[in-house]
């Protein structure tokens, strides 16, 4: 369940993308209801991918994946004039998808991410890419690659970025839970990995699974929020979505890593 927090004065705008400031990030300290402060990022999404965000954040945790803890960030002019105008916020106070900065840095700034020694410790030695692509598969996820997958010192993976998840920008009511979406750490590298090693996260996918088929899905949306940002109808629809996809989870990664599925 995400937190409700403040940005304090004195954010700063990591990356600005056009648009009224949609999907620009922001840099600052969150003020939380507990009277605690803490640095976070902050990501300014429209109600779709802001649901997409709640919701696949939830549930990876629910499979006690690595994920950052979540805020539902009140952001006031007030505290911040020279971001609003900036950005062209027309409102006085916006609310942004907030996760707690993390003493980590992606793969892709942590490594040689090209370099065949990194490529085979990480698909061989680093186990834990296995259940993070059939998470990816199963929430539908296009968008994982190595600046949103984070390492910290202790070689733990941490999950960011889910905005594209769950069918991205899409209409929800057009979304097929057969659909095969692809992932982008596996067409990076996929090829690069033997053949066996591929079958061995298929095999091996029972496992999550299992893991998966025990989340009651509705609570783990009604928990993560999403519910405020999408409509009631859509928030059903996209927790069938979801429900359906989870059976499907071995063939769906078979197909993204490009293997047959063994029956």
């Amino acid at each position: 369940m995400p937190s409700i927090a403040l940005l304090a004065a004195g954010a700063k705008l990591k990356r600005q993308e056009s648009g009224a400031g949609v999907n620009s990030t922001l840099i600052g300290d969150v003020h939380l209801l507990d009277s605690s402060t803490k640095p976070a990022y902050v990501k300014l999404l429209e109600g779709r991918r802001f649901a997409n965000e709640l919701l696949a954040l939830e549930l990876a945790a629910r499979l006690e994946l690595a994920v950052p803890q979540a805020f539902v960030v009140r952001i006031r002019r007030r505290d911040h004039e020279e971001l609003f105008e900036k950005l062209g916020l027309a409102f006085d106070e916006v609310y942004g998808f907030g996760t707690a900065a993390l003493a980590a840095s992606s793969l892709a700034r942590s490594f040689n991410v090209n370099d065949p020694n990194f490529i085979k410790w990480f698909f061989v030695t680093l186990k834990q890419w296995k259940d993070i692509v059939a998470f990816d598969a199963w929430v539908a996820n296009e968008d994982r690659h190595t600046n949103n997958l984070l390492i910290d010192k202790q070689l733990k993976l941490w999950l960011i970025d889910h905005d594209l998840a769950l069918g991205g920008r899409r209409d929800i009511s057009t979304l097929v839970p057969e659909a095969v979406t692809t992932n982008r750490l596996v067409n990076d590298f996929g090829t690069l990995v033997d053949v066996r090693h591929r079958h061995e996260v298929v095999d091996e996918c029972h496992r999550f699974q299992a893991a998966a088929n025990a989340i009651d899905v509705s609570a783990a949306a009604a928990a993560s929020e999403a519910g405020l940002f999408v409509s009631e109808q859509e928030l059903n629809q996209l927790i069938l979505y979801v429900e359906r996809r989870r059976a499907l989870v071995p063939g769906l990664l078979a197909d993204a890593l490009g293997v047959s599925l063994l029956t």
